[in-house]
């Protein structure tokens, strides 16, 4: 379902608004290229939402220019343009008297399809949110919980499929527990749609999480700095990036990353450097070689802050990671995690990978392991 399509490109971008003694974007100069998702941060009063609404033109620039593929929005009728981009806000927006698949199908709709292609269409995004269409389809907002109403506002934004989604603090009024969810669905779905995506969120964990790139926009609308969320956490470009940022960026940047993006030391390594770990019956890791009991574990699909706060928690500065059925399949150390933050930033400019470092396993951190008995096992041998 994805494309190519979708650069947008911001060339000093002003938005002064009348009676105003100071813009509320000034100058705004970037680009987001085709498939990536941006995420517009900034104080209260930093112009996101005013820069995000002057794409689909919700908002005029006072000057500059807005251009996608290369046209410059001015160019373009406005309901043809909003018709073009998907739109997705905070409060929805459902019609509440139209069923969720007649929702999904509003934009089709006013572009002229035939009703069979609105209604195939419309149940195929409405499995692609993860909301079963045959269940969910007749359905209308009042009966839809608000983490299923934004679903559907997110797949009638896909309806038409657009190159370039807006997406407006869409996650904010989300209880939290089923935000991580959501977010997590979404971007599993960005990966087959590859929307270039504008996304404004107060929130700078959702913003590090879900951006490609993350613009932090700082008082009067001024782009402070554009980047990868680990490149922001580790080189903040001047004082007030820092100041935003806060004093955990160690901690947002290990949020960053997986388990599995780490080198983990291979089982035959860790047994041969005499710290082991033994399974049981059903190939679950429960005790090390020397006869301690395992108390950390931790999963593949960790996150390198999840990692780090189970070694805290249990005390260990080591334990196995586990797959999805429970089997190990390395080991990870603290020292792993702390060498991770202190690689060069350069070296992943993908900020959910470590590709490219060149490392050699533990030794090459300081890393000593306590124990010296010899490699064992029990139980079952199945990897």
């Amino acid at each position: 379902m994805g494309d190519s399509r979708g650069v947008i490109e911001f060339d000093g971008v002003t938005k002064v608004y009348p009676g105003a003694t100071a813009p509320s974007v000034d100058r705004l100069t970037m680009r987001i290229e085709a498939g990536e998702i941006c995420a517009l941060v900034g104080p209260s009063g930093s112009g996101k939402t005013t820069a995000m609404r002057m794409v689909n033109r919700l908002i005029e620039p006072t000057s500059g220019t807005i251009r996608i593929d290369g046209v410059d929005t001015r160019s373009i009728d406005v309901e043809t343009l909003r018709r073009s981009i998907g739109y997705v806000i905070q409060q929805v927006g459902l019609f509440p008297h139209r069923s969720v698949l007649d929702n999904v199908g509003t934009v089709p709709r006013l572009l002229g399809w035939d009703e069979s292609r609105i209604a195939a269409r419309s149940r195929e995004l409405l499995d692609l949110v993860g909301l079963d269409p045959s269940k969910f389809g007749m359905r209308y907002p009042a009966q839809l919980s608000g983490g299923q109403r934004q679903r559907v506002g997110v797949a009638r934004a896909l309806a038409a499929d657009p190159p370039v989604m807006l997406m407006d603090e869409p996650f904010g009024a989300i209880d939290p527990l089923v935000r991580e969810q959501i977010q997590d669905e979404f971007l599993r779905m960005q990966q087959d749609v590859r929307k270039t995506i504008i996304i404004v969120t107060h929130d700078l964990d959702e913003a590090m999480r879900m951006g490609d790139k993350v613009a932090v926009l700082q008082e009067g609308g001024v782009l402070a700095q554009l980047a990868t969320p680990e490149q922001l956490l580790a080189a903040p470009a001047n004082d007030f990036v820092q100041r935003f940022v806060g004093g955990d960026a160690a901690l947002r940047r290990l949020a960053l990353a997986k388990v599995h993006d780490l080198p983990l030391i291979p089982l035959d390594v860790a047994h041969a450097q005499g710290f082991g770990v033994m399974v049981d019956q059903q190939a679950q890791p429960v005790q090390w070689a020397n006869g301690t009991p395992v108390r950390a574990r931790i999963a593949i699909d960790a996150t390198l802050r999840t990692a780090l706060g189970e070694l805290i928690a249990t005390g260990e500065s080591f334990a196995p990671v586990i797959d999805g059925m429970g089997r190990p399949v390395g080991i990870v150390t603290t020292a792993l995690l702390h060498g991770w933050l202190d690689r060069p930033v350069a070296q992943s400019i993908d900020q959910h990978a470590a590709a490219g470092v060149d490392w050699h396993g533990p030794a090459q951190h300081g890393y000593a392991p306590p124990m010296q008995a010899q490699p064992m096992r029990f139980g079952s041998s199945r990897g």
